[in-house]
């Protein structure tokens, strides 16, 4: 099922990650926006700064999780497919504001 994209986020993250040299991914799916961000400590941090600070203006982000994982050896950032979680739906802005 896609999701529209709205406001512009995902491309918005894929260049914050791209500037700060961190690899991984973000995808949309019925949850929310989800991003897998593999960098040295200071980065990951600024990263997560970064994203409530320089955020499109139309996005609204209401909970950041921050989980710590093992890397998983990304070997560069990409925007992932959108894909559907059963049973979660979270609140997508319409491209055609």
């Amino acid at each position: 099922m896609p999701f529209p994209e709205g406001v512009g986020f995902r491309p918005f993250v894929y260049s914050l990650a791209r500037d700060l040299d961190s690899n991984g991914y973000v995808l949309n799916s019925s949850a929310g926006v989800t991003t897998d961000v593999e960098g040295q400590s200071g980065e990951l941090e600024c990263f997560v700064n970064r994203l409530g600070l320089e955020a499109p203006p139309l996005a609204h982000i209401e909970d950041v999780d921050v989980t710590p994982l093992e890397p998983a050896g990304y070997s560069g950032f990409v925007i992932r497919d959108s894909r559907d979680e059963p049973g979660k739906q979270a609140v997508i802005a319409n491209a055609d504001l």
